[in-house]
């Protein structure tokens, strides 16, 4: 892997959209971003939605019809290979990929902020839990965020107030210099502890207040065992490879 020196300060945009039969979600979702990016200046948009394999041909044909691009993902179902495949999937051109969820609990309108953030750094976090966050979630599912925050920002060895949301600017001249193992959402701290990593003490993430919002159509599709068990198999493996020259 080469270290990056210097930071891009220019490059396209890629709005990357993990989805899960989100489809009623994706109609209101979608237009929001193409009118909020398409304000951006100097800065072409592409909006990539990741489909489970078994998306149907009229949920594809809609995507393109609402203005965005359908990509299947390989070699699984899972959100790791979501990521995974939306990341090899944007275009040659970006350099700046934000990465939302599908269901409309993060609000499009951030989107400028976050790449105002960009210019001097790594990782730019939507965070809930910094000065003017907020959350609409459940006492028990805050508890459980603030938990792996906790734990993982232990590991990492840096203070990061949200670290396991999904909300986040990466870029894609770093996140193609890592190789991503993790399966399910834990794939998010991988990133994170990977770019750390590559970049070694000029690392920096910084984060942006926002509130984050129940999802709008259908049920969450995390599964609390899967979920709890990847974590812990992902905070093992940092705490090893910390240890590591």
């Amino acid at each position: 892997m080469n270290k990056p020196d210097t930071l891009k300060k220019s490059g396209d945009l890629t709005v990357l959209l993990p989805a899960y039969n989100e489809i009623v979600n994706l109609r209101i979702l979608i237009p929001k971003i193409i009118a909020v990016t398409k304000l951006l200046e100097g800065i072409q948009t592409e909006i990539l939605v990741v489909l489970p394999s078994f998306a149907n041909s009229s949920e594809v044909a809609e995507i393109n019809t609402l203005g965005a691009k359908p990509v299947k993902r390989h070699p699984t179902n899972s959100f790791g290979d979501a990521l995974r495949t939306g990341f090899s999937s944007s275009s040659v051109s970006t350099e700046f990929i934000i990465t939302m969820d599908a269901d409309c609990s993060h609000n499009p309108d951030l989107i400028p902020r976050l790449l105002q953030n960009a210019s001097n750094a790594h990782i730019v976090s939507a965070s809930r839990y910094v000065n003017g966050g907020s959350s609409d979630a459940k006492r028990r599912q805050q508890a459980m965020s603030r938990i792996v925050n906790f734990a993982f920002t232990i590991v990492l060895g840096e203070k990061i107030h949200d670290i396991s949301g999904n909300y986040k600017l990466y870029r894609r001249s770093i996140i193609s210099q890592l190789e991503l193992t993790g399966k399910n959402f834990d794939i998010i701290q991988e990133i994170v502890f990977k770019t750390k990593k590559l970049t070694g003490k000029s690392f920096n993430l910084v984060e942006v207040p926002y509130r984050w919002n129940e999802r709008l159509d259908g049920k969450p599709k995390r599964k609390l065992v899967p979920y709890i068990v990847s974590y812990i198999r992902m905070l093992l493996k940092f705490a090893i490879l910390r240890l590591k020259p």
